[in-house]
């Protein structure tokens, strides 16, 4: 695992994003599993509580795009905060 990044740039998040957007094709369960292996083992620009905090809040909202919405916000979180 690489050290944790504090800040990552957005010329650094960009091609992640990208990347985990090209490959979520397994549906919820493989696109959690590929943002895990991202953002906290790979890159470590997540803790695992801070993760698994975010997927509960995600899984626990009524609507679909809940999701997605907590993800987006959490990338803003990313790359906007230190």
């Amino acid at each position: 695992m690489n050290p944790p990044i504090a800040k990552p740039s957005f010329r650094q998040a960009l091609p992640v994003w990208v990347k985990i957007g090209l490959l979520s094709f397994g549906g919820p369960a493989g696109q959690i599993a590929l943002m895990h292996r991202e953002l906290v083992e790979k890159r470590g620009w997540l803790d695992e509580k801070r993760f698994l905090h975010a997927l509960n809040v995600g899984l626990g909202a009524l609507a679909g795009l809940a999701w997605h919405q907590c993800w987006d916000s959490n990338q803003a979180n990313l790359i906007a905060a230190g």
